[in-house]
């Protein structure tokens, strides 16, 4: 399911599985027990300030990626006008003068 986030865990049994955050109350009390660790995708211990630090960046260039292309559909505006203009003047250009000789 999109947009749930999880975490891995290591057991007693040092099988790591993943688990849905937030934990249910449950695991909840075994990590604070030590009964089971958090650990990255390596297995190794996970920490959460470099986490916190990764889902901060992580979120500033999520929102740098959408200012980008908002501007970019900004720009697609501007170049369809520009082009509309600029087949405007072809057309008066090409279109023969009335009343000429």
């Amino acid at each position: 399911m999109a947009g749930v986030e999880t975490g891995l865990f290591r057991g007693e049994n040092g099988i790591v599985l993943t688990m849905d955050l937030p934990l249910g109350d449950a695991f909840a009390g075994r990590l604070k027990r030590g009964e089971i660790v958090r650990v990255n995708e390596d297995g190794s211990m996970y920490d959460d300030m470099v986490a916190a630090a990764a889902a901060v960046a992580k979120q500033a260039l999520a929102d740098e990626l959408a200012d980008a292309r908002l501007r970019i559909g900004e720009l697609e505006d501007q170049l369809a006008e520009a082009l509309v203009k600029l087949d405007v003047a072809i057309a008066a250009t090409a279109a023969p003068a009335k009343g000429g000789k």
